[in-house]
């Protein structure tokens, strides 16, 4: 457990104590500060341990106050019990949890301790021998809110992260949580250090038998222009949105961006519960990653990815032109399928209906494509399918079917809904992050590359240098000869 405790300048350290203490109640833990035994007397099975403060205590649950870590909960013979008389106590935790496996588990009463309150704390430690200070490194991040949801944070280790891909080592106590400090863990956390002591009953070390230094971890290096990253991330200023942007020719990611973004400095000092449920209950789902699990329907963003399967289908060429009187009639449908100009384009080909938003034009493309052959096509932009960018938990969207229908809805497919699809609506629902990477491999001519953040990462001892490789390519020119013919007559 964690505690935000405010600093007050006119404590003293023994006041400080106290405070803290004062916060583990909730864990039903008592412990007492200057308590002297003054009685030690058995009732039945048990001693009873009396002190100065007339407070009485099970023998069982009483144990003489020594080094850090020392504490287990026993029954204590007559021999011990009378030798507790004038000594200091430390009652027992109640709560079981802190005793497991029979060593007692550290409680954390307060991080992010001001050096005013350290001092004071050290002075007066020897009130509380069983409160050991610690002085750890924390993560902190110079952009935290705009590069949240890219660089994600680092949290103490729970019990899930032994069921997961990071590798847990001995002496770990925080690990990545999401976002590229999860991704990368092995690399980032190197190797904690550890000493293997010789203690003697009272806890005192003897001497050192094994030691071992600690390594940091690997420095690891991303694709993200933190100006950039910054840039985009104040354009969508009081709205909710993501911006992406990719090099096509190797999928490098510029920036990654989802708005509004979270402090992520307030995980990596340990969030308190007050700032956690702020978050919460935040209206704009600040936690939420729009570019990477937000699903939405594409809309016409999808149009151009439409207008290439057809040139690739030999559907339409350059010169095909349909007219859009602003609604288009489908065959045994009594309501008509509207463009978003009620008075129509008039005569559109592929350019002025990409340029102009034509409903009706793509209405027509899909009634002649078809479902089956949207399907197919799209899929080898990337629309249904995971990216296998260098984050955990993308979603894949939803690319509809017959197939998935009948699965889903156990229901036939109808016509209608093929001309829903055909402007990005209906069923259809895509990621930022799979817009993103459709448009790169339309603007690189038909080649694609796997969109990442990782740039290379230097290991700190050997020096050694892993960079990312660039022949990781799914999928090349699968309609090259088609897209530079699109490219040159669309843009």
């Amino acid at each position: 457990p964690i505690y935000d405790i405010p600093a007050v300048p006119e404590c003293t350290g023994e006041q400080i104590t106290q405070r803290l203490l004062e916060q583990i109640k909730p864990f039903k833990t008592e412990l007492f500060l200057n308590e002297r035994v003054d009685e030690v007397h058995q009732e039945k099975e048990n001693w009873v341990v009396k002190t100065n403060s007339k407070k009485e205590f099970i023998a069982p649950n009483v144990m003489i106050a020594g080094g850090v870590g020392s504490f287990e909960p026993r029954k204590i013979s007559l021999k011990e019990a009378e030798k507790l008389e004038g000594k200091s106590v430390f009652y027992a935790v109640k709560n079981k949890e802190q005793f497991k496996n029979k060593k007692l588990k550290e409680i954390t009463l307060q991080r992010n301790t001001s050096m005013e309150e350290f001092t004071k704390l050290s002075v007066d430690q020897y009130l509380l021998p069983e409160m050991e200070l610690i002085v750890k490194s924390n993560r902190r991040y110079v952009f935290p809110e705009s590069t949240s949801h890219v660089l994600g944070y680092t949290g103490k280790l729970s019990e899930n992260d032994f069921d997961s891909t990071v590798e847990i080592k001995e002496g770990m106590t925080s690990v990545g949580k999401i976002g590229v400090e999860r991704f990368y863990q092995n690399l980032l956390s190197g190797s904690p250090g550890f000493e293997k002591l010789e203690t003697n009953a009272n806890n005192e070390i003897i001497r050192v038998l094994e030691k071992k230094s600690a390594t940091r971890g690997s420095d690891v290096y991303l694709t993200i222009d933190v100006r950039l990253q910054n840039y985009t991330y104040e354009l969508l200023k009081g709205q909710r949105g993501s911006i992406i942007v990719m090099n096509p020719h190797n999928g490098d990611i510029l920036s990654f961006v989802s708005h509004p973004g979270y402090d992520i400095n307030l995980f990596a000092r340990g969030i308190s519960t007050k700032d956690y449920k702020k978050l919460l209950q935040d209206k704009a789902n600040p936690l939420f990653n729009r570019a990477l699990i937000g699903q939405y329907p594409p809309g016409s963003t999808i149009k151009p990815f439409f207008g290439i399967v057809a040139l690739e289908d030999g559907i339409i060429d350059k010169s095909k032109v349909f007219a859009c009187t602003g609604a288009y009639k489908l065959e045994n449908y009594k309501r008509p399928f509207k463009c978003w100009k009620k008075d129509g384009h008039m005569d559109v080909n592929l350019s002025s209906a990409v340029a102009s938003s034509c409903d009706v034009f793509f209405y027509r493309l899909a009634e002649v494509s078809g479902i089956d052959m949207i399907h197919e096509k799209l899929q080898k932009f990337g629309f249904g399918e995971k990216t296998y960018i260098d984050l955990y938990g993308e979603k894949t969207g939803l690319l509809p079917s017959r197939e998935w229908k009948n699965q889903s809805r156990q229901a036939a497919w109808y016509p209608g809904e093929t001309l829903n699809v055909g402007i990005g609506q209906g069923y259809f629902l895509a990621t930022p992050l799979q817009l993103a990477n459709a448009t790169s491999l339309l603007a690189s001519g038909g080649s694609s590359v796997t969109p990442h953040l990782f740039l290379r990462s230097i290991d700190s001892i050997p020096n050694q240098r892993i960079s990312f490789n660039r022949k990781n390519i799914l999928f090349r020119n699968f309609f090259a000869s088609t897209s530079r013919c699109y490219n040159r007559y669309y843009f």
